[in-house]
């Protein structure tokens, strides 16, 4: 499970490049499909309800 933290900063850096990229190495563990869809799926929906 992600920390709220680290899933702010994945949702951040999304709506920023449009990319996912995976840091896998060093430790750190790999992230599921699932839960990129679920963060972009997140992205999508906010932009619909915080529309500028």
């Amino acid at each position: 499970m992600m920390s709220t933290t680290n899933l702010r900063k994945m949702i951040e850096r999304f709506e920023s490049t449009r990319t996912v990229k995976l840091n896998t190495g060093r430790g750190r563990k790999g992230i599921k499909q699932q839960q990129v869809e679920e963060v972009a799926t997140a992205v999508v929906v906010q932009e619909k309800i915080n529309v500028h």
